[in-house]
Protein backbone atom coordinates (compact mmCIF):
# COMPACT_ATOMS: atom_id res chain seq x y z
CA UNK A 1 0.00 0.00 0.00
CA UNK A 2 2.74 2.30 1.01
CA UNK A 3 3.97 2.11 -2.93
CA UNK A 4 0.72 3.64 -4.58
CA UNK A 5 0.95 7.10 -6.00
CA UNK A 6 -1.30 9.07 -3.89
CA UNK A 7 0.26 7.74 -0.42
CA UNK A 8 4.21 7.88 -1.76
CA UNK A 9 4.41 9.52 -4.95
CA UNK A 10 8.19 10.61 -4.98
CA UNK A 11 8.73 6.78 -4.78
CA UNK A 12 11.44 4.91 -7.15
CA UNK A 13 11.34 1.42 -7.72
CA UNK A 14 14.50 -0.70 -8.16
CA UNK A 15 13.28 -3.88 -9.64
CA UNK A 16 16.30 -4.83 -11.51
CA UNK A 17 16.82 -7.86 -8.68
CA UNK A 18 13.78 -9.27 -10.02
CA UNK A 19 14.89 -9.86 -13.32
CA UNK A 20 17.99 -11.69 -11.81
CA UNK A 21 15.58 -14.22 -9.63
CA UNK A 22 13.55 -14.94 -12.36
CA UNK A 23 16.31 -15.84 -14.82
CA UNK A 24 17.66 -18.27 -12.43
CA UNK A 25 14.70 -20.38 -13.45
CA UNK A 26 17.14 -21.56 -16.33
CA UNK A 27 19.44 -23.10 -13.49
CA UNK A 28 19.83 -26.80 -13.39
CA UNK A 29 17.88 -26.57 -9.77
CA UNK A 30 15.52 -23.34 -10.03
CA UNK A 31 13.91 -22.68 -6.73
CA UNK A 32 10.50 -22.51 -7.77
CA UNK A 33 8.55 -21.06 -5.44
CA UNK A 34 10.88 -17.97 -4.89
CA UNK A 35 10.38 -17.52 -8.59
CA UNK A 36 6.56 -17.71 -8.12
CA UNK A 37 6.57 -15.59 -5.22
CA UNK A 38 8.28 -13.02 -7.56
CA UNK A 39 5.46 -13.06 -10.40
CA UNK A 40 2.83 -12.74 -7.89
CA UNK A 41 4.38 -9.53 -6.72
CA UNK A 42 4.87 -8.05 -10.12
CA UNK A 43 1.51 -8.72 -10.74
CA UNK A 44 0.24 -7.20 -7.67
CA UNK A 45 2.31 -4.04 -8.41
CA UNK A 46 0.71 -3.38 -11.64
CA UNK A 47 -2.29 -2.93 -9.90
CA UNK A 48 -1.18 0.05 -7.65
CA UNK A 49 1.69 1.85 -10.19
CA UNK A 50 0.81 4.33 -12.69
CA UNK A 51 1.25 3.31 -16.00
CA UNK A 52 4.91 5.07 -17.28
CA UNK A 53 6.02 3.98 -14.07
CA UNK A 54 4.99 0.42 -15.28
CA UNK A 55 7.05 1.17 -18.20
CA UNK A 56 10.33 2.21 -16.65
CA UNK A 57 10.27 -0.39 -14.65
CA UNK A 58 9.51 -3.58 -16.43
CA UNK A 59 11.70 -2.52 -19.23
CA UNK A 60 14.68 -4.20 -16.98
CA UNK A 61 12.87 -7.44 -16.29
CA UNK A 62 11.93 -8.53 -19.81
CA UNK A 63 14.43 -11.07 -20.24
CA UNK A 64 13.81 -13.00 -16.78
CA UNK A 65 9.79 -13.07 -17.25
CA UNK A 66 10.62 -14.23 -21.36
CA UNK A 67 13.02 -16.39 -19.67
CA UNK A 68 9.63 -18.36 -17.40
CA UNK A 69 7.60 -18.77 -20.20
CA UNK A 70 9.18 -21.60 -21.45
CA UNK A 71 9.39 -23.47 -17.72
CA UNK A 72 8.19 -26.94 -17.71
CA UNK A 73 6.67 -26.12 -14.12
CA UNK A 74 2.99 -25.28 -14.53
CA UNK A 75 2.93 -23.02 -11.12
CA UNK A 76 5.46 -20.64 -12.87
CA UNK A 77 3.52 -21.05 -16.02
CA UNK A 78 0.45 -19.97 -14.50
CA UNK A 79 2.25 -16.93 -13.03
CA UNK A 80 3.64 -15.80 -16.50
CA UNK A 81 0.04 -15.97 -17.07
CA UNK A 82 -1.47 -14.18 -14.75
CA UNK A 83 1.21 -11.00 -14.94
CA UNK A 84 0.74 -11.16 -18.77
CA UNK A 85 -2.59 -11.00 -18.45
CA UNK A 86 -2.33 -8.10 -16.35
CA UNK A 87 0.20 -6.56 -18.44
CA UNK A 88 -1.51 -6.79 -21.53
CA UNK A 89 -4.92 -5.22 -20.49
CA UNK A 90 -2.79 -1.92 -19.64
CA UNK A 91 -0.36 -2.25 -22.96
CA UNK A 92 -2.24 -4.96 -25.41
CA UNK A 93 -0.60 -6.28 -28.08
CA UNK A 94 -0.57 -4.65 -31.56
CA UNK A 95 -3.07 -5.90 -35.12
CA UNK A 96 -2.02 -8.61 -37.25
CA UNK A 97 -1.33 -5.68 -39.75
CA UNK A 98 1.51 -3.65 -37.69
CA UNK A 99 5.95 -3.99 -38.06
CA UNK A 100 5.95 -4.24 -34.15
CA UNK A 101 4.93 -6.30 -31.05
CA UNK A 102 4.24 -2.96 -29.50
CA UNK A 103 3.95 0.52 -29.93
CA UNK A 104 5.77 0.51 -26.56
CA UNK A 105 9.48 0.81 -26.99
CA UNK A 106 9.76 -0.82 -23.24
CA UNK A 107 7.56 -4.10 -23.99
CA UNK A 108 8.95 -4.58 -27.67
CA UNK A 109 11.44 -7.34 -26.64
CA UNK A 110 8.81 -8.90 -24.11
CA UNK A 111 5.71 -8.81 -26.52
CA UNK A 112 7.93 -10.18 -29.36
CA UNK A 113 9.35 -12.79 -27.31
CA UNK A 114 5.45 -13.70 -26.65
CA UNK A 115 5.17 -14.44 -30.14
CA UNK A 116 8.14 -16.33 -31.02
CA UNK A 117 7.33 -18.85 -28.09
CA UNK A 118 4.07 -19.12 -29.15
CA UNK A 119 4.55 -19.64 -33.17
CA UNK A 120 7.68 -22.41 -32.05
CA UNK A 121 5.63 -24.59 -29.73
CA UNK A 122 2.24 -24.35 -32.10
CA UNK A 123 4.67 -25.50 -34.46
CA UNK A 124 6.60 -28.30 -32.16
CA UNK A 125 3.53 -29.69 -31.51
CA UNK A 126 2.23 -30.01 -34.56
CA UNK A 127 5.23 -31.14 -36.49
CA UNK A 128 5.98 -34.06 -34.07
CA UNK A 129 5.00 -37.28 -34.59
CA UNK A 130 3.41 -37.97 -31.33
CA UNK A 131 2.14 -34.70 -28.97
CA UNK A 132 1.59 -34.65 -25.19
CA UNK A 133 -0.90 -32.38 -23.13
CA UNK A 134 2.06 -30.80 -21.17
CA UNK A 135 3.96 -29.59 -24.21
CA UNK A 136 1.20 -27.40 -25.52
CA UNK A 137 0.62 -26.30 -21.81
CA UNK A 138 2.88 -23.07 -21.59
CA UNK A 139 1.95 -22.27 -25.63
CA UNK A 140 -1.32 -22.44 -24.54
CA UNK A 141 -1.42 -20.13 -21.66
CA UNK A 142 0.47 -17.59 -22.70
CA UNK A 143 -1.72 -17.44 -26.09
CA UNK A 144 -4.16 -17.26 -23.56
CA UNK A 145 -2.49 -14.44 -22.16
CA UNK A 146 -2.18 -12.48 -25.22
CA UNK A 147 -5.53 -13.20 -26.38
CA UNK A 148 -7.55 -12.35 -23.17
CA UNK A 149 -7.80 -8.29 -24.47
CA UNK A 150 -6.63 -8.76 -28.03
CA UNK A 151 -9.26 -11.66 -29.63
CA UNK A 152 -7.58 -10.92 -32.82
CA UNK A 153 -3.65 -11.84 -32.10
CA UNK A 154 -4.82 -15.73 -32.81
CA UNK A 155 -5.64 -14.63 -36.26
CA UNK A 156 -1.81 -14.70 -37.26
CA UNK A 157 -1.55 -18.15 -36.37
CA UNK A 158 -4.77 -19.27 -37.35
CA UNK A 159 -3.52 -21.68 -40.29
CA UNK A 160 -1.29 -23.58 -37.43
CA UNK A 161 -3.65 -23.21 -34.79
CA UNK A 162 -6.23 -25.25 -36.33
CA UNK A 163 -3.61 -27.66 -37.58
CA UNK A 164 -2.70 -28.35 -33.72
CA UNK A 165 -6.47 -28.14 -32.39
CA UNK A 166 -7.46 -30.82 -35.48
CA UNK A 167 -3.86 -32.91 -33.75
CA UNK A 168 -5.14 -32.70 -30.48
CA UNK A 169 -9.00 -33.43 -31.12
CA UNK A 170 -7.52 -37.04 -32.24
CA UNK A 171 -5.29 -37.47 -29.32
CA UNK A 172 -8.29 -36.65 -27.13
CA UNK A 173 -10.17 -39.41 -29.08
CA UNK A 174 -7.49 -41.64 -29.22
CA UNK A 175 -4.83 -41.00 -26.97
CA UNK A 176 -1.21 -42.27 -27.53
CA UNK A 177 0.30 -40.88 -24.57
CA UNK A 178 -0.04 -42.17 -20.70
CA UNK A 179 -0.60 -38.98 -19.42
CA UNK A 180 -3.79 -37.74 -17.30
CA UNK A 181 -6.87 -37.25 -20.05
CA UNK A 182 -7.93 -34.37 -17.58
CA UNK A 183 -4.77 -31.82 -18.59
CA UNK A 184 -5.41 -32.85 -22.18
CA UNK A 185 -9.49 -31.69 -21.87
CA UNK A 186 -8.49 -28.41 -20.01
CA UNK A 187 -6.12 -27.96 -22.98
CA UNK A 188 -8.71 -29.13 -25.51
CA UNK A 189 -11.17 -26.64 -23.86
CA UNK A 190 -9.17 -24.12 -23.62
CA UNK A 191 -8.39 -24.39 -27.37
CA UNK A 192 -12.06 -24.26 -28.57
CA UNK A 193 -12.60 -21.17 -25.99
CA UNK A 194 -9.50 -19.31 -28.11
CA UNK A 195 -10.76 -20.32 -31.11
CA UNK A 196 -14.67 -20.06 -31.01
CA UNK A 197 -14.78 -16.42 -32.17
CA UNK A 198 -12.74 -16.26 -34.60
CA UNK A 199 -14.89 -18.45 -37.13
CA UNK A 200 -15.10 -15.53 -39.27
CA UNK A 201 -11.65 -15.31 -40.41
CA UNK A 202 -10.88 -18.97 -41.11
CA UNK A 203 -11.09 -20.37 -44.73
CA UNK A 204 -13.44 -22.37 -46.28
CA UNK A 205 -11.49 -25.48 -46.15
CA UNK A 206 -10.72 -24.29 -42.40
CA UNK A 207 -14.25 -23.63 -41.40
CA UNK A 208 -15.33 -27.31 -42.92
CA UNK A 209 -13.16 -28.94 -40.78
CA UNK A 210 -13.26 -27.19 -37.82
CA UNK A 211 -17.08 -27.77 -37.73
CA UNK A 212 -17.49 -30.73 -39.68
CA UNK A 213 -14.71 -32.96 -38.16
CA UNK A 214 -13.18 -31.18 -35.04
CA UNK A 215 -16.35 -30.34 -32.84
CA UNK A 216 -18.97 -32.96 -34.68
CA UNK A 217 -16.21 -35.98 -34.14
CA UNK A 218 -15.94 -34.70 -30.58
CA UNK A 219 -19.58 -34.46 -29.84
CA UNK A 220 -19.79 -38.39 -31.45
CA UNK A 221 -16.63 -39.86 -30.02
CA UNK A 222 -15.84 -37.90 -26.65
CA UNK A 223 -16.19 -39.94 -23.29
CA UNK A 224 -15.86 -36.44 -21.26
CA UNK A 225 -18.22 -34.69 -20.23
CA UNK A 226 -16.64 -31.25 -19.40
CA UNK A 227 -15.42 -31.21 -23.23
CA UNK A 228 -19.36 -31.66 -24.34
CA UNK A 229 -20.24 -29.14 -21.88
CA UNK A 230 -18.16 -26.86 -23.61
CA UNK A 231 -19.36 -27.52 -26.93
CA UNK A 232 -22.62 -26.83 -25.72
CA UNK A 233 -21.38 -23.89 -24.07
CA UNK A 234 -19.57 -22.95 -27.10
CA UNK A 235 -23.13 -23.56 -29.65
CA UNK A 236 -25.19 -21.30 -27.02
CA UNK A 237 -23.25 -18.60 -27.35
CA UNK A 238 -23.37 -18.87 -30.95
CA UNK A 239 -26.95 -18.97 -30.56
CA UNK A 240 -27.11 -16.09 -28.46
CA UNK A 241 -24.98 -13.65 -29.90
CA UNK A 242 -27.01 -10.63 -31.15
CA UNK A 243 -24.54 -8.01 -32.46
CA UNK A 244 -23.36 -7.94 -35.86
CA UNK A 245 -19.71 -8.03 -35.19
CA UNK A 246 -19.73 -11.18 -32.80
CA UNK A 247 -22.56 -12.68 -35.62
CA UNK A 248 -20.19 -12.41 -38.45
CA UNK A 249 -17.43 -14.04 -36.09
CA UNK A 250 -19.51 -17.12 -35.56
CA UNK A 251 -21.11 -19.90 -37.75
CA UNK A 252 -23.83 -19.61 -40.06
CA UNK A 253 -27.56 -20.78 -39.33
CA UNK A 254 -27.20 -24.08 -40.87
CA UNK A 255 -23.76 -24.88 -39.51
CA UNK A 256 -25.51 -24.24 -36.06
CA UNK A 257 -27.99 -26.54 -36.74
CA UNK A 258 -25.85 -29.30 -37.65
CA UNK A 259 -23.87 -29.45 -34.00
CA UNK A 260 -27.18 -28.78 -32.12
CA UNK A 261 -28.95 -32.21 -34.27
CA UNK A 262 -25.35 -33.78 -33.09
CA UNK A 263 -26.09 -32.89 -29.75
CA UNK A 264 -29.46 -33.99 -29.57
CA UNK A 265 -28.46 -37.73 -31.24
CA UNK A 266 -25.28 -37.65 -28.45
CA UNK A 267 -25.94 -36.04 -25.24
CA UNK A 268 -28.73 -37.99 -23.78
CA UNK A 269 -28.05 -40.93 -25.35
CA UNK A 270 -24.50 -40.89 -24.27
CA UNK A 271 -24.43 -39.12 -21.09
CA UNK A 272 -27.93 -39.99 -19.58
CA UNK A 273 -26.66 -39.79 -16.01
CA UNK A 274 -24.85 -36.54 -16.74
CA UNK A 275 -28.04 -34.41 -15.10
CA UNK A 276 -25.77 -30.74 -15.57
CA UNK A 277 -24.86 -31.58 -19.23
CA UNK A 278 -28.57 -32.36 -20.34
CA UNK A 279 -29.79 -29.54 -18.46
CA UNK A 280 -27.51 -27.20 -20.31
CA UNK A 281 -28.40 -28.63 -23.86
CA UNK A 282 -32.33 -28.90 -23.18
CA UNK A 283 -32.05 -24.81 -22.00
CA UNK A 284 -30.78 -23.92 -24.78
CA UNK A 285 -33.31 -25.90 -27.03
CA UNK A 286 -36.09 -24.16 -24.98
CA UNK A 287 -34.34 -20.93 -25.55
CA UNK A 288 -34.43 -21.74 -29.35
CA UNK A 289 -38.19 -21.93 -29.07
CA UNK A 290 -38.82 -18.77 -27.14
CA UNK A 291 -36.64 -16.81 -29.24
CA UNK A 292 -39.18 -15.14 -31.88
CA UNK A 293 -35.70 -14.20 -34.28
CA UNK A 294 -35.59 -17.89 -34.48
CA UNK A 295 -39.07 -18.67 -34.91
CA UNK A 296 -39.50 -20.96 -38.34
CA UNK A 297 -35.84 -21.03 -38.90
CA UNK A 298 -33.80 -24.49 -39.65
CA UNK A 299 -33.03 -24.45 -35.85
CA UNK A 300 -36.74 -25.31 -34.99
CA UNK A 301 -37.52 -27.29 -37.86
CA UNK A 302 -34.61 -29.91 -37.00
CA UNK A 303 -34.99 -29.69 -32.74
CA UNK A 304 -37.93 -31.87 -32.48
CA UNK A 305 -37.45 -34.49 -31.08
CA UNK A 306 -34.82 -32.70 -28.49
CA UNK A 307 -38.14 -30.49 -27.58
CA UNK A 308 -39.94 -33.45 -26.84
CA UNK A 309 -37.05 -34.61 -24.32
CA UNK A 310 -37.57 -31.35 -22.39
CA UNK A 311 -41.46 -32.14 -21.96
CA UNK A 312 -40.67 -35.58 -20.49
CA UNK A 313 -37.34 -34.10 -18.67
CA UNK A 314 -36.94 -36.10 -15.20
CA UNK A 315 -35.99 -31.80 -13.78
CA UNK A 316 -39.38 -30.62 -12.88
CA UNK A 317 -37.90 -26.86 -13.66
CA UNK A 318 -36.97 -27.69 -17.25
CA UNK A 319 -40.20 -29.64 -18.00
CA UNK A 320 -42.32 -26.91 -17.16
CA UNK A 321 -40.67 -24.83 -18.92
CA UNK A 322 -41.37 -26.81 -22.32
CA UNK A 323 -44.83 -27.72 -21.30
CA UNK A 324 -45.08 -23.96 -20.97
CA UNK A 325 -44.00 -23.13 -24.62
CA UNK A 326 -46.25 -26.62 -25.72
CA UNK A 327 -49.06 -25.10 -23.99
CA UNK A 328 -48.73 -21.53 -25.94
CA UNK A 329 -47.79 -23.00 -29.49
CA UNK A 330 -51.08 -24.71 -29.85
CA UNK A 331 -54.58 -22.75 -29.57
CA UNK A 332 -56.76 -23.81 -26.63
CA UNK A 333 -59.76 -24.94 -28.94
CA UNK A 334 -61.17 -28.55 -28.66
CA UNK A 335 -61.01 -29.10 -32.30
CA UNK A 336 -57.25 -27.94 -32.44
CA UNK A 337 -56.01 -29.64 -29.72
CA UNK A 338 -57.66 -32.86 -30.43
CA UNK A 339 -56.25 -32.67 -34.55
CA UNK A 340 -53.16 -32.23 -33.21
CA UNK A 341 -53.68 -35.29 -30.79
CA UNK A 342 -54.39 -37.46 -33.99
CA UNK A 343 -52.73 -35.92 -36.51
CA UNK A 344 -50.43 -33.73 -35.95
CA UNK A 345 -48.52 -35.29 -33.28
CA UNK A 346 -45.29 -36.88 -34.47
CA UNK A 347 -44.96 -40.24 -32.23
CA UNK A 348 -41.94 -41.57 -34.32
CA UNK A 349 -39.83 -38.46 -33.16
CA UNK A 350 -41.19 -39.13 -29.15
CA UNK A 351 -38.76 -41.96 -29.30
CA UNK A 352 -39.67 -44.06 -25.82
CA UNK A 353 -41.92 -41.44 -24.22
CA UNK A 354 -45.27 -43.24 -25.17
CA UNK A 355 -48.33 -40.88 -25.79
CA UNK A 356 -50.74 -42.41 -23.11
CA UNK A 357 -54.14 -41.27 -22.37
CA UNK A 358 -52.94 -39.26 -19.71
CA UNK A 359 -50.83 -37.60 -21.63
CA UNK A 360 -53.33 -36.61 -24.54
CA UNK A 361 -55.83 -35.82 -21.82
CA UNK A 362 -53.68 -32.97 -20.43
CA UNK A 363 -53.41 -31.81 -23.64
CA UNK A 364 -56.92 -31.24 -23.90
CA UNK A 365 -57.40 -30.08 -20.21
CA UNK A 366 -56.64 -26.58 -21.03
CA UNK A 367 -58.79 -25.98 -23.52
CA UNK A 368 -61.65 -23.17 -23.46
CA UNK A 369 -64.78 -24.42 -22.98
CA UNK A 370 -67.18 -24.83 -25.53
CA UNK A 371 -70.22 -22.54 -25.18
CA UNK A 372 -73.65 -24.35 -25.46
CA UNK A 373 -76.38 -23.61 -27.71
CA UNK A 374 -79.20 -23.14 -25.57
CA UNK A 375 -82.85 -22.91 -27.73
Amino acid sequence: MALRPDIWPSTELKLVWFDKLLTTVENPLPNFNNICTALELLSFLLTILKKETILTSFKPLQRGIAACMTCPNTKVIRGVHSLLSRLMSFFPTEPVTSNVASKYEELECLYACVSKVVYEGLTNYEKASTGSPSQLFSTLMILKAACMHNHCYIDRLITTFMKVLHKMAREHLVPTSPESSPVASELMILSLDLVKNRVGVMSLEMRKSFIGQILVGLIEKTTDAKVMKAITKMVEDWVKTKTPIAINQSPSIREKAILLVKLMQHVEKRFPDEQELNAQFLELVNYIYRDESLSGTELTSKLESAFLSGLRCNQPTIRHKFVEVFENSIPRRMFDRLLYITCTQNCEAMGHFIPTDRNKLSVLYYCKPIPLLVN
